[in-house]
């Protein structure tokens, strides 16, 4: 398990030349049109797909799975701590 897990986490991690805490944050609240700290999952997965390393569909589904973030009942993600999480390594 930990085989799979370090590739996607390089591919995200500060680690890497794929982008800081800053970029993230800056790309989600492209979509947070409204400050309020969280965007629709889908548009959670296209900035994960589109920023750094270009990640595969299937890479996003591990990373969100593995970091436990969850949807409400609308189908929106707080993405602040999403971020925190990943960047610190600290996969669920």
């Amino acid at each position: 398990k930990f085989e799979e897990i370090l590739p996607i986490y390089k591919a995200v991690s500060d680690e890497t030349d794929t982008g800081t805490y800053a970029d993230f944050m800056e790309a989600f609240k492209t979509f947070d049109r409204e400050g309020q700290g969280f965007i629709s999952s889908a548009e959670m997965r296209m900035v994960l797909v589109g920023l750094g390393e270009r990640l595969t569909d299937e890479e996003v589904d591990t990373i969100i799975k593995l970091t436990g973030l969850e949807e409400d009942l609308d189908g929106n993600v707080k993405y602040e701590e999403f971020v925190k999480t990943i960047l610190k390594g600290f996969l669920k």
